[in-house]
């Protein structure tokens, strides 16, 4: 099984972790659960430009879940740290995807047919159409 993400869904999830990850630095360094020379590692890496906040590499700080449903995959990121979740895409978002996209080809598929109103009007307009032979004109009881 193959999972996805489109850009626009990779930059939505990367910024949501850099919020999150500022969060969890706040109360890290906040935090009594850590001694002072483990916050001023951590207030050194974050100077250095590297934002992460302290975490198990057993189990990472975050992740990204695909759950698979008829109309396509639900996706979530998780903030380990923190303990939060954040959608990306969910049911709503595939039933209106899935929906718009039914009325594009509904639409495209009325602008290619011709109803019999528009033959109708168009005989008002000089053209006469024969549409005998595709109508049954005789009795099939008889």
């Amino acid at each position: 099984m193959n999972f996805h993400i489109s850009l626009e869904q990779e930059e939505e999830i990367n910024q949501w972790i850099d919020e999150e990850n500022k969060i969890a630095i706040e109360n890290q360094l906040n935090s009594d659960s850590f001694d002072e020379e483990t916050k001023s590692k951590l207030r050194d890496s974050v100077e250095a430009g590297l934002e992460v906040p302290l975490h198990s590499l057993e189990h990472g700080y975050y992740s990204v879940s695909f759950t698979p449903t008829p109309l396509g995959n639900r996706i979530y990121v998780h903030h380990h740290v923190n303990g939060s979740s954040a959608k990306v895409q969910d049911y709503d978002d595939l039933r209106e995807e899935y929906d718009a996209q039914k009325e594009i080809e509904i639409l495209e598929k009325s602008e290619n047919s011709i109803s019999l109103n528009e033959v109708n009007s168009s005989e008002e307009d000089g053209i006469e159409v024969d549409l005998s032979e595709y109508f049954v004109t005789e009795n099939v009881n008889s």
